[in-house]
């Protein structure tokens, strides 16, 4: 016989005691456990959340565009690097990425140099181009991850995502499938 299980993996301080903790459940059976830290050695948490816009309902071809991405450090521990990776629909040109602090890397998606206190935030500006023939609807997304050595406690907004529809041209021909997938 065939079964499955589902579980559900937590990681914060249960106890107070300022050490990482970690809680899994299963979903279906009802049974769960609570790992208590109790070794000398904790990671820090920091719950890093992302959001990305253009401010725009839709996008027309051959338009540019311009996404505000933001990473709010929602706390506890300060982070002086971290990796957001960025994608977008093959409709999407890239063009510069603009950040206002620390230097971005748009290779490998790290981002150093930086002072992200707990409560703060920085942006990066990505500036692009709707293709001239794209059709259907554009797709740019960002995902967040803390430094190595830090656990993000909330994994849940470490990702985001704008979708605009594309707005048709007169004349567009060989048009670019919205649904390929394009590295920035």
């Amino acid at each position: 016989a065939f079964w499955s299980v589902q579980w559900t993996t937590t990681i914060a301080d249960f106890n107070g005691d300022a050490k990482t903790d970690i809680a899994v459940a299963n979903q279906g059976g009802g049974d769960s456990w609570i790992l208590l830290n109790r070794s000398g050695v904790s990671a820090p948490l920091a719950d890093l959340a992302v959001s990305i816009s253009n401010g725009a309902a839709s996008v027309s071809p051959g338009a540019a565009v311009t996404y505000a991405v933001t990473v709010n450090n929602l706390g506890p521990t300060a982070v002086t690097s971290l990796t957001l990776q960025l994608s977008a629909s093959a409709a999407f040109e890239p063009g510069d990425i603009v950040t206002e602090t620390g230097v971005y890397n748009s290779g490998s998606g790290e981002w150093t140099g930086l002072s992200l206190s707990v409560g703060g935030s920085v942006t990066l500006s990505l500036n692009g181009t709707v293709g001239a023939a794209a059709t259907g609807t554009l797709t740019v997304g960002a995902a967040v991850t803390p430094p190595s050595g830090v656990l993000d406690s909330v994994p849940g907004n470490n990702t985001a995502q704008d979708a605009d529809p594309i707005t048709s041209a007169p004349g567009n021909s060989a048009p670019v499938a919205a649904s390929q997938s394009v590295t920035v």
